[in-house]
């Protein structure tokens, strides 16, 4: 887990040290709502905010984003995962999809055991990426009240029930 962490650190050094003017296509987009995947199997994930944008689109549908720019690009999602209702427990999967095909190796699964357990599930990947490709972020749960949640503190800014950030490295 640390190397992980460590590599995302390097990485984001790299490109906001000597080259962050270098920086020409980026996104944030995120959720304000709670997502459980359809029973029928995976689902896309929601993006109903738009956080940041530069050279990049979102599709009407909010589930895609369209690119703009041909370049190598940098991609990290997290959703706060957890049980909606008592007794809810399983795991949720979350992955990449490139052209509605998913990308290998851009899974990853968190086990919630308690419903009143909350966690984050990160994924990432760096991919070479060409204009009118579309990225989006599918999910899967285990079990039918499991899924990103949303949550409204009372002092404190919102927790997004879902974050995706995208940038071109080169």
């Amino acid at each position: 887990m640390c190397s992980k962490w460590y590599a995302i650190f390097l990485l984001f050094s790299m490109v906001l040290g000597s080259q962050a003017q270098a920086i020409s296509a980026y996104g944030q987009f995120s959720s304000i709502v709670t997502q459980i995947p359809s029973a029928s199997g995976a689902s896309f994930v929601k993006m109903d905010s738009v956080d940041n944008l530069q050279n990049l689109e979102i599709a009407s549908s909010k589930d895609k984003i369209i690119i703009k720019e041909e370049g190598t690009y940098f991609i990290i999602a997290t959703g706060q995962i957890g049980g909606i209702s008592a007794g809810a427990k399983g795991y949720i999967d979350i992955w990449f999809v490139k052209n509605d095909v998913p990308i290998p190796n851009s899974n990853n699964r968190m086990t919630i055991t308690d419903y009143r357990t909350v966690g984050v599930l990160t994924t990432q990947f760096i991919i070479k990426l060409s204009p009118n490709d579309t990225i989006a972020t599918r999910y899967f749960a285990s079990a039918p009240s499991i899924g990103f949640v949303f949550s409204q503190p009372d002092r404190e800014p919102i927790v997004s029930s879902f974050l995706l950030s995208i940038f071109k490295v080169d």
